[in-house]
């Protein structure tokens, strides 16, 4: 189940936070749900990613986040991420241009979880009035069974994929790294698994980082100009086996998802016959 932002989901939240905080405690149990074999596990693949943006179609970016246990019975978790640019140290205004945009419960592997809970964290609470704001970018998912795990044992599950989206790419720095890391979010609480019988405890986790960067359109030499050089290198790839544009979508000028002659074209009449920018209208 997974609701859209709203006073009532809100007041849901708030009501299955306090359900989840029961459960969690496990009665009030000072013993670690830790075991002895290999760590529990929740980790964003990769754990480094590239965010190449050369046009407005490049606005969204998605990552996936898995989980892992060797204990029997994880009946429940609450995960919390804060996200932070290097540019704006979680606060700044370069972290009010990145928001997270929502968060997708991938299917096969949740099917059968009785409760999958996702609400984010903004920044800037203009940009969706209904969202929580604890003073930073993030967002918490919730899970929990009807007695059975949410996480299989010895099984590696995708929970999902996060997607992050530019609100302004025009104020946007040309390159920048953004962290995702464990965080208590309220009203659910700390960042932890739940096992039947003992307390929550914090599974590994290693923060993952995104790094950014925005690129000129058809500039396939990275000399942050688009002209006769870029001409020769698409010529030289496409005739004479040369080395290929990095990344690719910054040699496919006209968007049609390949590069080829056409692309050459566009070149050509862009630097000497004023014609359309590379990607103009992508």
């Amino acid at each position: 189940m997974n609701w859209t932002e709203s006073s009532a989901a809100a007041r849901l939240k708030v009501a299955l936070g306090a359900l989840f905080a029961l459960l969690l405690l496990g009665g009030g149990s000072v013993l670690n749900g830790q075991d002895l074999g290999i760590p529990d596990t929740c980790k964003y693949v990769p754990a480094t990613s590239y965010w190449n943006i050369v046009g407005d179609s490049d606005s969204l970016f998605s990552v996936a986040l898995w989980g892992y246990t060797d204990a029997a019975n994880i009946i429940g978790a609450t995960i919390g991420f804060k996200m932070k640019t290097s540019t704006g140290q979680g606060h700044g205004h370069d972290d009010s241009l990145i928001v997270v945009d929502t968060f997708f419960f991938f299917s096969p592997d949740t099917d059968s979880i009785l409760f999958k809970i996702y609400t984010r964290s903004l920044l800037d609470e203009s940009y969706d009035p209904a969202a929580i704001d604890w003073g930073y970018n993030g967002y918490a998912i919730g899970l929990l069974g009807a007695g059975e795990p949410v996480i299989p044992p010895n099984t590696a599950i995708r929970i999902g994929d996060v997607r992050l989206k530019i609100r302004d790419m025009d104020q946007l720095p040309d390159s920048f790294d953004i962290e995702i890391d464990s965080s208590w979010f309220p009203p659910a609480g700390p960042f932890k698994f739940s096992p039947s019988g003992l307390a929550g405890f914090p599974p590994k986790f290693t923060k993952a980082t995104i790094i950014v960067k925005k690129l000129i359109c058809g500039d396939v030499t990275n000399d942050a100009f688009t002209d006769i050089d870029d001409i020769v290198f698409l010529i030289t790839f496409i005739f004479a086996g040369g080395p290929g544009p990095s990344p690719y979508e910054v040699g496919d000028v006209n968007c049609s998802g390949f590069v080829d002659i056409d692309d050459v074209v566009y070149v050509i009449q862009y630097v000497f016959a004023a014609g359309p920018p590379p990607c103009d209208g992508c």
